[in-house]
């Protein structure tokens, strides 16, 4: 929720500030760049939706899959990052 008040806005009130959408939304038209943040640090969370989402051959998969698209490639869990 800091996030959203640094941006000069309060976190919504009606749903979580980390529902994927209300992130994409802040990300698009509140602040691209602390939204872009937002969702590069959630990397490996968006990517278990997604595997989630396809094993269930949800209509959103392909939502999510062209988010994380645009995301820089994911870490595995545990794994060091790079020097």
């Amino acid at each position: 929720t800091a996030v959203y008040r640094n941006a000069g806005v309060e976190p919504p009130k009606t749903e979580s500030p980390d529902h994927l959408p209300v992130v994409l939304e802040f990300a698009a038209i509140v602040d691209p760049r602390a939204g872009r943040r937002l969702l590069v640090e959630h990397r490996m969370a968006i990517e278990v939706l997604l595997e989630a989402l396809t094993e269930r051959r949800s209509c959103y998969a392909d939502a999510v899959a062209a988010v994380c698209a645009t995301l820089p490639a994911g870490t595995a869990p545990g794994a060091r990052p790079p020097r």
